[in-house]
């Protein structure tokens, strides 16, 4: 025991020498919260500017679907000409423009109204929503109009009626805690990958001192091979759980960003990872016959995998083929155990990501420890 701590306080006097540690330590948790702030700080729905263009003037109708359209949250009306909506929709200034065509209003009271067009180059972001909250009125209206067949003092009763009905609704206000869920699960995602690196960085100390001869004269002393490898563990395992506190109370403390789920329970699922990523780079390093290859191959592993499993962008964004590759990477079990515990689950209800998460660790931890092996008994013969 004696040895191993021996070791590590070497290597962590090493360490902290190096421009590479500090900048992993302390500059990347802080760009990596400040990357997810910045993509998703402002992510709370804004106000829509929506441009009515009547081209069925003079229609109650018409004008009273476009009072509807008003009376909305979140969306602003005003009404202008084609020509007009058409140049402020070019330049930004309305997200979307509704086009009620001529004769609106009376195919509207005959149930059989002429479709409404809008018009926006936000995409169907805008245009599924307008179309969602204003199909349904129109439908409403609609269905009156088939209802009073030709008869216009059956519609206009109807529609009165349909006009000053009244809901009793108790209406409760509760924060929208999705954006801020999804930025601290993106700012995980990131930190997922900097434990990868930090991780690799550590772990290459060993072919460093393979190709300098420290391990060789290590190793003539009374310090066991076991030894040396667990207190390069033990070093990965104190510097990444480190790396995890800097990060949180950046994350916590400096920009208020609410994880979402217990301190407690985050270090919880978050541990397994870690001895994945210890795992993962002690099985690259010991493959690997110099310390340059090594940080190829890790380079070649982690940027990828951390892209395919959502860790730089949202996964529900990607297509549903890469949603199921990234599965294969142990960086989705963690961001997908961290998603459903803020949506309310129990610990509990994520046993299997944790399973999966140690099972990485287990097969790359036993993968290296077979090459190791393997190469103490060629260097003996």
């Amino acid at each position: 025991m004696r040895d191993t701590v021996w070791i590590m306080r070497r290597w962590l006097r090493t360490s902290v020498r190096s421009v590479k540690f500090w900048l992993l330590f302390l500059a990347m948790p802080s760009i990596a919260v400040c990357l997810s702030f910045l993509l998703h700080g402002g992510a709370e729905r804004a106000e829509l500017r929506i441009g009515v263009v009547n081209m069925d003037d003079g229609s109650r109708l018409a004008a009273d679907a476009a009072g509807y359209l008003a009376r909305l949250e979140q969306i602003k009306v005003s009404e202008h000409e084609a020509a007009d909506a058409r140049r402020m929709i070019a330049s930004g200034e309305l997200d979307a423009a509704v086009v009620f065509p001529e004769h609106f209003g009376e195919g509207l009271r005959r149930g059989n109204p002429p479709a409404v067009e809008i018009v926006s180059i936000r995409g169907t972001s805008v245009t599924g929503y307008m179309d969602l909250m204003l199909g349904a009125y129109i439908r409403n209206i609609a269905s009156i109009g088939r209802a009073a067949q030709d008869d216009d003092a059956l519609f206009e009763r109807l529609y009165a009626s349909h006009a000053d009905f009244r809901y009793a609704l108790t209406a409760e206000s509760i924060d929208d805690v999705s954006g801020k869920h999804r930025m601290s699960r993106q700012t995980i995602g990131y930190l997922a990958i900097l434990l990868l690196f930090c991780a690799a960085q550590l772990s290459n100390l060993i072919l460093h001192e393979r190709e300098n001869r420290t391990y060789a004269r290590v190793l003539s002393t009374p310090v066991s091979p076991v030894s040396y490898m667990l207190s390069n563990v033990l070093t990965n395992l104190l510097v990444l759980m480190l790396l995890i506190a800097v990060a949180l109370a950046v994350m916590t403390l400096a920009f208020g960003i609410d994880p979402g789920l217990p301190i407690g329970m985050l270090l919880i699922v978050l541990l397994p990872y870690v001895l994945t990523a210890i795992a993962v780079s002690h099985a690259v390093t010991a493959h690997a016959a110099s310390a340059m290859k090594a940080s190829a191959l890790q380079n070649l592993m982690i940027i990828p995998t951390s892209l395919l499993a959502g860790c730089m962008f949202p996964i529900e964004t990607m297509p549903e083929s890469v949603q199921r590759i990234g599965k294969l990477f142990p960086q989705h079990w963690l961001l997908d155990a961290v998603g459903r515990l803020q949506s309310g689950a129990a610990l509990a209800d994520v046993w299997l990501n944790l399973a999966i998460l140690a099972a990485f660790a287990l097969a790359c931890a036993l993968a290296a420890a077979f090459e190791h092996a393997r190469r103490r008994e060629a260097a003996i013969l």
